[in-house]
């Protein structure tokens, strides 16, 4: 809103002032006074080029949030500018590109959505609530915005109100796989397995090398009890992301749990302790059941 207003008052400021001098006009056209063309919303806008990692391929093409160098991806238009330039947190060209087009998209979802999500990664998360809202006045079914909300309500910790968003936006678009996603990651973390390997299934049915879909998948059979089922998806991982404290820490406790003890010591021993972040007490718990100090 406050863009918006900011240019609002800079045309009725300088349409108001007065002079009686005719040289402080001289440089105004007509062209000053011609109403923006309209950008109508564009639904392959909501997708990226250019994504070549199978790795992440299942929602590499809605989503840069997994991509270390959201830079190197093909821009298209302002809209991928402003994006790319979101994630790259070079937030002084996003919101100047946003100033400069937002006459032009103002009625475009596409458009709201992604300054929406400039804010949200700024941290001004009030703001990111309001644009997402308004991305969603010019298309009540606009499935990324309810997918935005939920994902920033989860920030929150606000659960309840998560899985409302990404539900809602699974029901706005069918063939939408991030709400998909963000819906499996809740299930697994509310312990619901069957609905999480439910929803992943259907991910790894579109795209069955995307390594963070086999994680869920492991993951979800795991928490049923069925090892021998997890360790054929940990399998299927790229051993390089074993390595990993989010992918390594449930493959050494599902070969722990398939009783396969000197193989879970050596996976859990191949994690990093040093890079262990938030997994850290999860690390130690495992650790402790599989036997490595």
């Amino acid at each position: 809103m406050k863009i918006l207003i900011s240019l609002f008052s800079i045309f009725v400021l300088t349409g108001c002032a007065t002079s009686t001098k005719d040289k402080e006009y001289s440089d105004i056209t007509k062209d000053d006074f011609k109403t923006k063309k309209q950008i109508a919303y564009n639904q392959n806008k909501d997708k990226f080029k250019g994504i070549e990692d199978a790795n992440y391929k299942v929602l590499g093409e809605e989503s840069l949030s997994r991509f270390s160098d959201p830079g190197d991806l093909e821009a298209r238009g302002v809209l991928d500018e402003i994006t790319i330039s979101c994630y790259e947190r070079d937030f002084d060209k996003a919101f100047s590109l946003i100033k400069e087009k937002s006459a032009e998209y103002k009625r475009n979802p596409v458009f709201w959505n992604q300054v929406g999500t400039c804010f949200m990664l700024k941290g001004e998360r009030r703001k990111a609530l309001l644009f997402y809202n308004k991305a969603l006045e010019f298309k009540a079914s606009y499935a990324p915005a309810f997918n935005n909300l939920g994902f920033m309500y989860k920030l929150e910790n606000e659960d309840q109100k998560a899985l409302v968003a990404f539900t809602r936006a699974k029901k706005a678009n069918e063939y939408a796989k991030t709400p998909l996603f963000n819906l499996g990651n809740l299930y697994l973390e509310y312990g619901l397995f069957s609905q999480a390997i439910s929803t992943f299934t259907g991910l790894y049915n579109i795209e069955k090398r995307d390594v963070d879909v086999l994680n869920g998948l492991a993951v979800a059979y795991l928490m049923q009890g069925n090892s021998d089922r997890s360790l054929s998806f940990y399998k299927e991982i790229n051993p390089d992301f074993l390595e990993k404290p989010e992918f390594g820490i449930n493959y050494s406790l599902a070969l722990f749990r398939a009783n396969k003890k000197k193989n879970a010591k050596d996976a859990l021993s191949d994690i990093d302790k040093e890079k262990l972040g938030p997994w850290k007490a999860y690390y130690i718990q495992v650790a402790s059941i599989v036997g490595v100090k």
